[in-house]
């Protein structure tokens, strides 16, 4: 089983030599919406898995507009939503 830092470095050692051929342009567009679908895919399966209330509901689908709609760090809607939820438990 080879390491996946060592994976990741043989790669781009290929990729930085191959970097001219029209193969090389093709597999990295090709790879940015498979990214872009994996990534989607353990957020939506750890939505389904954590979330189990309308509030928390609300916070992950206002992450999410956060992260797409805004250019600032994830972490301070991450921050938002981690003090929204302590309100919440602190109140009931």
């Amino acid at each position: 089983m080879i390491p996946s830092c060592a994976l990741a470095f043989f790669a781009a050692r290929v990729l930085a030599r191959w970097s001219d051929s029209g193969a090389v342009a093709v597999l990295k567009a090709a790879l940015v919406p498979l990214g872009l679908g994996l990534m989607l895919a353990s957020g939506v399966s750890l939505v389904r898995v954590v979330d189990h209330d309308a509030l928390t509901v609300a916070i992950s689908v206002a992450t999410a507009a956060f992260v797409v709609l805004s250019r600032r760090n994830p972490l301070w809607a991450l921050a938002a939503g981690t003090c929204v939820k302590i309100v919440a438990l602190h109140m009931a």
